[in-house]
């Protein structure tokens, strides 16, 4: 009885931190696109006189 409450708990923590990882890589990609654009907005407006 322990050792499957054992194997649950760990395959539970291996899910749990695939989940997590996934959900900080996805999170990322959209910080990195949105810091292109607004890389891109700043690029437009730098030649700009005003």
């Amino acid at each position: 009885m322990m050792l499957t409450t054992c194997f649950v708990m760990a395959i539970v923590l291996l899910l749990f931190g695939i989940l997590r990882q996934l959900i900080l890589v996805s999170t990322n990609i959209l910080y990195l696109s949105k810091d292109d654009a607004l890389v891109n907005t700043r690029d437009d407006s730098s030649w700009m006189p005003f």
